[in-house]
């Protein structure tokens, strides 16, 4: 998700509270500066594990012929994304709250990259769903799905996407991109009563729809291949029904990360928006931690395949047996 979009929107938006007077920034920033510290110490080393978790699922994939096949392609290209996110984007993110000094220029121009790479990964994993749903319902046509250059297109499809949905963001929408007063880092603008709000628009297209549909194909998928395991396993020769149900198997892992991945991302907007304001304002870096539990769920996808697929465990072993005979 973008944090950008949430960061602090109930308590002041863009701007210092209602109650300014009586707010002294300068005090607010003082008392907090030790509890950033350690948000920002332990959010960092957080990020930089997710990172690292993606690098080694990333070059397993890399140097392993069987993994850079059908799903595997944008597997590794979530990897990649989710690199991105955490040892880049995130950082970049960190710092500007730590230091809560931004122009509204480094803000469109950090934001507008940081949404895209969000938007791409988001509709990686429903193309992910969709290669499965085809693995598993329509194995005959799998393989012209994939030489079809289907990945490819899935990949450029998502990145042009990501870009069509962020560019009216950069723009004066009301809903944009501003500076957050209060803890300085990159926020919205100051909503507008009355005027079309573009964040719903925006959520919506990226993050919603795209993970929404992923679980319907998932769950289409698990319902439907259930349902024909007692008749396919009758006429199946053996060499195909092993690799039916590696496939379900990898769908299986595929849908249940998603699930965990969406949690992960989810439970800050739905408790930014549930939770009273008196709560932020008793508790200012409540969104800070929420921020650091979305961060987690960048290790979701590596860490599930890696403890739970043969052969990306193989591949990882595979790798560190490279690097331990280089050094």
């Amino acid at each position: 998700m973008n944090f950008s979009t949430h960061q602090t929107s109930k308590i002041s938006g863009s701007s210092v509270p209602p109650n300014a007077t009586a707010f002294n920034v300068t005090a607010f920033w003082m008392q907090c500066s030790s509890s950033l510290t350690i948000w920002f110490v332990l959010t960092l080393g957080l990020a930089f594990a997710c990172g690292m978790f993606n690098v080694v699922f990333l070059g397993a994939i890399c140097i392993t012929a069987n993994l850079r096949t059908g799903s595997g392609v944008l597997i590794g290209h979530l990897a990649m994304i989710e690199t991105f996110m955490c040892l880049v984007h995130i950082p970049i993110y960190m710092a500007g709250v730590l230091v809560h000094s931004q122009s509204l220029f480094t803000c469109r121009f950090t934001q507008f990259f940081y949404s895209l790479t969000n938007t791409a990964g988001y509709w990686n994993i429903l193309f992910l769903a969709v290669n499965r749903f085809v693995a598993v319902l329509y194995p005959l046509h799998y393989h012209t799905f994939v030489r079809r250059r289907f990945p490819a297109i899935f990949i450029l499809s998502m990145w042009v996407m990501g870009v069509l949905f962020t560019i009216p963001m950069e723009l004066d929408v009301n809903g944009g991109i501003g500076i957050n007063q209060l803890w300085g880092g990159c926020s919205v603008s100051e909503f507008k009563l009355g005027r079309f709000d573009y964040r719903f628009v925006q959520s919506t297209l990226k993050t919603y729809v795209p993970l929404a549909l992923a679980g319907l194909l998932y769950v289409v998928l698990l319902i439907t291949s259930r349902m024909k395991s007692s008749r396919s396993v009758t006429v199946e020769n053996h060499g195909a029904s092993r690799s039916h149900h590696h496939k379900l198997a990898m769908s299986k892992m595929l849908f249940v990360s998603a699930i965990f991945y969406s949690l992960s991302f989810f439970a800050y907007p739905i408790l930014a928006k549930s939770m009273p304001v008196e709560m932020f304002l008793a508790h200012p870096m409540l969104q800070h931690w929420m921020v650091t539990v979305s961060v987690s769920g960048y290790a979701v996808h590596p860490v599930f395949l890696m403890f739970n697929s043969t052969i990306h465990r193989n591949g990882v072993r595979k790798l560190l047996f490279r690097i331990q005979g280089r050094s």
